[in-house]
């Protein structure tokens, strides 16, 4: 465990102790936080091309042949290396469950590939414990299947904490696939470092003008200031480089604001706590009253949004999506060209389908975010709105802030934090097989005999406009889909908020019977808990 996490959990440990003899303080979300950062698991996946090395990198660095080397891309899944001093393979399945399987029974798993979803090789190496927290994960090539590929890198965007990636250094050029799988990755909030594979089969002279080619690339789009070459011995270059990764820096990035936000929260109920103290009984039950009216709205609230999803947000949503997407296709259009003359229609089919893959899910993103914008909006703008029945006068709900606070940008962040990752891959899964399935029947019957780069270029424009109708219905379903899911989960948060509020104030009605002066002991014991959560916080 690192110093940061354990940093951080005594942090949570000492926030739970100031507040586990405060009546009404819900302690659940500490809990779960504390968990995720015990159980952070460092997963590094290394991607790159079929074929780049990403095998041979890690069988390197086991020193030893692990890992097939040239397996068929059709065969390929995400593997996880883990240390363990029983060697033995878990295959995973969709819904989570597991067949077990000797180290040496990867044949049987490959004749299976289509039934799981990744794989966890335990293996008894010194190197894999000396690298612990670090976990490597050999991803699905490029060349793999598109859905198993997709699936894979939006499992493990999320899960992962750091990736590898690798160019073959006879490419001479970052490729534009590589390209935008780092922009993906990038887009999530992800550092990565890059490495140079088979460097020795190209001259050293070649090697140096390449390396600087690379990282001129990489310098015009991303904050690189390095990049590695792959020897012989690359588990020796990989090694020196995770030996030089700051893990508290990642554990930094993961949870400081999350803790804050958490700490934020408890001192916002504690002085809810106080004002009610403050206030009179007849006070406090009316403002209980309130929140629970605002709870009912908050639902109405839902149910209108959920309504309106089609006419009030997806009216251009789509629209706009699919003409990003046709816009970034036609920017790509002579690669598009190049690959049809160079690897047929099948090769066509697998370039359009993979910038498809990276491009839509982005746009999806982005629009998700507009429309979360304006969902958050209403949120605020309703509540605000709601008339409070037993409010005696415009100040009444003074002490809780109003209920317009509860709805947080914070909120809407996390939501798209967690929801989109885990559904976009299959998602993209789904698309890319509808895109391949009906390329061929857009393309006019004698393309395949064109030798004419401008009439090949026409017919694949017009192939990609197709594109753009034969994916409305899909896209239109995925924004509605999204919306209402994060809708739904946006007012549950918001709820949870207000019976929050609601327990804090029930709790403090047998404290408002002490005497005066017990009360005011009180108040200054709360104070004193704030104090001390805020310099929790300023001490991450």
């Amino acid at each position: 465990m690192t110093t940061k996490q354990m940093q951080y959990m005594k942090a949570l440990e000492t926030i739970r102790d100031s507040l586990q003899n405060t009546n009404g303080i819900n302690l659940q979300g500490l809990s779960s936080l504390y968990s995720n950062i015990g159980d952070t698991e460092f997963l590094v996946p290394v991607v790159g091309a079929f074929s780049a090395g990403k095998s041979s990198l890690l069988n390197s660095l086991l020193q030893d042949s692990y890992l097939d080397v040239g397996s068929e891309p059709k065969t390929e899944l995400a593997t996880e290396l883990r240390y363990s001093n029983d060697e033995y393979i878990e295959a995973y399945k969709e819904d989570g469950s597991f067949d077990r399987f000797d180290i040496n029974d990867k044949e049987r798993i490959k004749e299976n590939s289509n039934n799981y979803k990744f794989l966890r090789f335990y293996i008894n190496k010194a190197v894999l414990k000396d690298m612990e927290p670090f976990i490597f994960v050999d991803m699905p090539g490029f060349d793999s299947p598109i859905e198993k590929h997709y699936e894979a890198i939006y499992s493990y965007i999320t899960k992962g904490v750091y990736f590898i990636i690798l160019e073959r250094a006879n490419q001479g050029t970052i490729t534009s696939t590589i390209i935008r799988e780092l922009d993906n990755i990038v887009s999530y909030n992800k550092d990565f470092s890059f490495f140079i594979s088979k460097a020795n089969e190209v001259a050293s002279d070649e090697l140096s003008e390449v390396k600087e080619c690379f990282l001129e690339q990489l310098q015009t789009r991303y904050d690189v200031d390095k990049i590695y070459t792959l020897n012989k011995n690359g588990g020796d270059n990989l090694k020196v480089l995770m030996k030089s990764l700051d893990k508290d820096k990642i554990i930094e990035k993961l949870f400081k604001q999350q803790i804050i936000y958490l700490n934020d929260n408890f001192i916002e109920n504690l002085q809810v706590k106080i004002k009610a103290l403050k206030s009179d009984k007849d006070k406090n039950k009316r403002e209980i009253e309130n929140l629970y009216f605002g709870i009912e709205e908050l639902k109405k609230n839902q149910e209108r949004e959920i309504n309106n999803i089609k006419n009030k947000y997806d009216a251009n949503g789509a629209e706009d999506i699919l003409s990003n997407l046709v816009g970034d296709l036609l920017n790509n259009i002579d690669e598009l060209v190049a690959t049809y003359k160079s690897s047929g229609e099948e090769g066509f089919k697998n370039s359009l389908s993979r910038m498809v893959a990276i491009y839509l899910p982005r746009h999806i993103n982005d629009r998700l975010q507009q429309d979360c914008g304006d969902i958050f909006d209403n949120f605020k703008l309703e509540l605000g709105r709601v008339n409070l029945p037993n409010a005696t006068n415009t100040n009444e709900t003074d002490f809780i802030s109003g209920l317009t606070t509860i709805v947080t940008s914070e909120m809407i962040a996390s939501l798209l934090k967690t929801i989109l990752p885990k559904t976009m891959g299959p998602i993209v899964g789904t698309i890319v097989m509808l895109v391949a399935g009906f390329i061929s029947s857009l393309f006019t019957s004698n393309t395949k005999e064109q030798d004419n780069s401008a009439l090949l270029k026409q017919n694949i424009s017009q192939v990609i406009t197709g594109i753009k109708e034969q994916l409305r219905p899909k896209v239109t379903e995925i924004l509605q889909n999204q919306l209402k899911v994060i809708i739904e989960q946006l007012s549950k948060d918001c709820e949870r908020e207000l019976n929050d509020k609601i327990e804090i104030l029930k709790a403090t009605e047998s404290e408002q019977n002490h005497k005066t002066e017990d009360i005011e002991k009180n108040i200054n014991e709360l104070n004193g808990i704030i104090n001390k959560l805020k310099e929790i916080s300023s001490s991450l």
